[in-house]
């Protein structure tokens, strides 16, 4: 069975949710909130730079500040 169509806030139509979370089109905050939820798989160096410091933060015990506009 074929993924629904999935859209966004904006109307843009992506095949799937799947590929809306890993679309280049969204924003660094998205991506962050993406990747942690461990919803996008990491896209470049960038990424996998980000996803790695977000594991290690946690992994000394420490929050996450999600506040948008930080990183």
């Amino acid at each position: 069975m074929k993924d629904k169509p999935y859209i966004d806030s904006d109307g843009n139509v992506y095949e799937s949710y799947e590929a809306y979370v890993n679309s280049p089109d969204l924003d660094t905050y998205e991506v962050m909130l993406y990747l942690h939820a461990g919803t996008r798989t990491p896209q470049n160096g960038f990424e996998r730079s980000l996803l790695q410091e977000m594991k290690d933060i946690e992994a000394r015990g420490e929050m996450i500040d999600f506040s948008e506009n930080i990183w």
